[in-house]
């Protein structure tokens, strides 16, 4: 089973990718997280929302799809195949001759939930987590090892997991994700037009005109926009001697603008929420 996170706002895949394991390890320590060499994501063909997932060193290969009716020979020959990295090249060439749509990336994670009422260190529920080149989306995704014991994993993982079962896990866990990137970036945004008080405020200037950078919001992230810059020794509820603070006012939009803080002697987070509510209060 596959599905697409869906955020309000554009959110660099490397950011989500890197972030939804460890939210998984807060909630589940035990979870073993996996390195991902190479993922193959295929749509339109004989089993649909195919999302091929191979391991560190190419050793171990997992799938998802999302398939009422796929085309049964082709599963059995996906779940009976292990190649190594040499022979990647035709199974890429096969994928690409049964589907209309193919694409290639790198940039996933693989998150195991060993099964501990199954004898064995073998069986084990899998949760896929990677970007799709072909939508540019995020794709999660459930399969178990082996697949043929699907039922009885899911039924004992979700004893072991704090959630009705996996799937519910899953969700829960992207839900965090969301709400983690949403308030995070809006930690940093104004609204309402700031020009006027920036321009009564002696302290600060309009340095430049140049594209927000990352680690701001990632929803204006490369925006045209006016930089103004503060000196933090100029602000009275800030302590310290260097850093900045910075106001960005992306040039489309009036009504909007950023606030950042370069480095010094201060919690960033904090010097953030202040500065943005202090600049907020003033313009009503």
């Amino acid at each position: 089973m596959t599905s697409e996170l869906q955020l309000d706002f554009d959110v660099d895949p490397e950011i989500q990718v890197e972030r939804f394991p460890k939210i998984v390890r807060e909630e589940y320590p035990s979870a073993r997280i996996r390195h991902v060499e190479e993922i193959l994501v295929a749509n339109d063909g004989p089993v649909d929302y195919l999302g091929w997932v191979a391991l560190e060193g190419y050793q171990e290969h997992c799938f998802f799809y999302k398939d009422d009716d796929p085309d049964r020979e082709t599963l059995r020959w996906l779940i009976s195949i292990t190649p190594q990295e040499s022979d990647m090249p035709r199974l890429k060439r096969v994928l690409q001759q049964l589907y209309d749509e193919y694409a290639e990336g790198d940039l996933g994670v693989l998150i195991e939930i060993p099964d501990s009422y199954l004898p064995g260190s073998g069986p084990k529920a899998n949760i896929g987590f990677y970007h799709n080149p072909l939508t540019d989306e995020i794709n999660s995704g459930i399969i178990t090892t082996p697949i043929d014991q699907q039922d009885r994993i899911l039924e004992d993982v979700a004893k072991l997991v704090p959630a009705r079962d996996l799937e519910t896990f899953v969700l829960n866990a992207t839900r965090t994700l969301r709400t983690e990137l949403r308030e995070e970036a809006e930690r940093h945004l104004i609204q309402g037009n700031v020009s006027a008080v920036l321009e009564r405020d002696d302290h600060f200037r309009l340095e430049t005109t140049r594209e927000i950078p990352d680690g701001i919001h990632s929803g204006y992230t490369g925006t045209e926009a006016e930089l103004w810059q503060k000196p933090v020794s100029r602000v009275e509820f800030l302590s310290g001697a260097q850093g900045f603070v910075q106001i960005w006012i992306p040039i489309s939009e009036e009504e909007i603008s950023l606030v950042s803080v370069t480095r010094g002697e201060f919690d960033p987070k904090t010097a953030v929420d202040d500065v943005r509510q202090t600049v907020s209060e003033t313009i009503q």
